[in-house]
C-alpha cells in the first residue's frame, strides 16, 4: 500500500505496512525486523513533510494504539498513536489540559512530540517539553522475563490542572 503525506509532497511504497494493536505486537514486530535485518520506520498522521519516514522496509503506524489510559490527577498516560484531538478530549474528561497546542489536531502524540510541533507564545515550549516519560521498544534489549514490565510505546504526558485564563471569572 502506498503512503502519501497530507500535502502529497512525499509518497513511497513500503515493503510492509503494519498497525499493531498492543505493546506485545510492537515488541514482536521490532524483534522480527531486527532478526531479519529489516528497517522499521514509525509514521504518525503524515502531517510532516520530512522524508525521514520514507522506507522500503516496514512502515509502523500506531493508529490502533490510541487513547488516554489513565491519570493520577496531575498527569495522564496516553498511547503514542493518540491523535491530539482525542488526547485533548481525554484530558478534559480527567480535568486536565495541555499547556499549549497548535491548531492542527489530527497529529499523533508520538509524531507531534518527535517533530517539534508547537503552539504559540514566547513562554511555551514545543509539545515534547510536556512529556515526562516515554517507554521505547528498541529491539536491542532482552525479552522481559515473565512478570517483568513490558517496554511500552506510550509517552506519559504532563498535563496541568486547568486554570482560568487571565481575565476569566474563577
Amino acid at each position: 500500500m502506498d503512503f502519501v503525506n497530507w500535502s502529497g509532497s512525499l509518497a513511497f511504497t513500503p515493503a510492509e505496512r503494519v498497525e499493531p494493536g498492543s505493546e506485545a505486537e510492537v515488541r514482536d514486530l521490532v524483534l522480527r525486523a531486527r532478526d531479519s535485518g529489516t528497517t522499521v520506520r514509525p509514521v504518525g498522521s503524515g502531517h510532516s513533510s520530512s522524508p525521514l519516514v520514507r522506507t522500503d522496509g516496514i512502515l509502523l503506524s500506531l493508529d490502533r494504539m490510541s487513547g488516554v489510559l489513565h491519570d493520577d490527577g496531575a498527569r495522564a498516560t496516553a498511547w503514542a498513536g493518540t491523535r491530539l484531538k482525542v488526547l485533548g478530549e481525554g484530558l478534559y474528561d480527567a480535568g486536565l489540559a495541555m499547556d499549549n497546542l497548535g491548531d492542527v489536531d489530527y497529529q499523533s502524540v508520538a509524531g507531534a512530540t518527535a517533530t517539534g510541533t508547537h503552539g504559540t507564545g514566547l513562554g511555551f515550549g514545543n509539545l515534547s517539553t510536556q512529556v515526562t516519560g516515554v517507554r521505547l521498544v528498541t529491539g536491542t534489549v532482552p525479552q522481559p522475563r515473565p512478570g517483568a514490565g513490558v517496554h511500552r510505546v506510550r509517552p506519559a504526558l504532563r498535563a496541568e490542572r486547568r486554570r482560568p485564563g487571565r481575565g476569566a471569572d474563577a
